[in-house]
């Protein structure tokens, strides 16, 4: 808490305002970036804009407070997964203790201000949650990836992650002779709903 609660504002959610205010103007995400310090391309692919439109709506429903609530909402809720799905895997309070506190050391800068990468993570946790449920024999955790896919692609590429990750516990499944068919058809799936 110490280290989220500064007032520091990261350098991507100033890009993602000023991209959030030009798609407002214009009614659409535009090919270009206006806003990049680099050499500017004719055709560029605007990974974050829906974390910046969020952030973008937030501001002017609930001011910089919209901000910082979100943030605490997508650390607690990253740290509510990763506590419930250690704990159900056996995990004691003072090892996931102890490997919390490292998490939270490795993940530092992250967190100093809320950053499109913060729903990547809460979203990759809540994937690895679901395998756990695809394991005890649960399926329904597949309506909510294929729900929450089109948003992760427009928040953040970290959802390329996801789709690996995905991909490896599909193969897992085969490795292992257990039923694996359907998550080679949900991995598929997540094409079209990227596109």
């Amino acid at each position: 808490f110490s280290r989220t609660a500064t007032a520091v504002v990261d350098l991507d959610l100033w890009h993602e305002l000023a991209l959030a205010l030009e798609v407002v103007q214009i009614g659409s995400v535009p090919w270009q970036d206006h806003f990049a310090y680099t050499p500017k391309l004719d055709l560029v692919v605007h990974h974050e804009w829906g974390a910046g439109m969020l952030a973008f709506w937030l501001m002017r429903a609930f001011g910089s407070a919209g901000i910082i609530v979100t943030k605490f909402a997508l650390i607690f809720g990253l740290a509510s997964v990763c506590w419930r799905v250690a704990r159900q895997r056996g995990a004691s309070v003072l090892a996931t203790g102890i490997v919390g506190v490292l998490a939270i050391v490795l993940a530092d800068y992250s967190f100093a201000t809320i950053r499109a990468q913060m729903y990547s993570y809460l979203l990759t946790s809540l994937l690895l949650w679901g395998f756990d449920r695809d394991r005890a024999g649960d399926r329904r955790w597949l309506i909510g990836l294929l729900l929450l896919f089109p948003l992760w692609v427009n928040l953040h590429g970290g959802c390329l992650v996801g789709a690996g990750l995905l991909g490896a516990h599909w193969l897992e499944q085969r490795l292992r002779r257990q039923p694996h068919r359907y998550l080679l058809a949900a991995g598929l799936s997540l094409i079209p709903l990227a596109l």
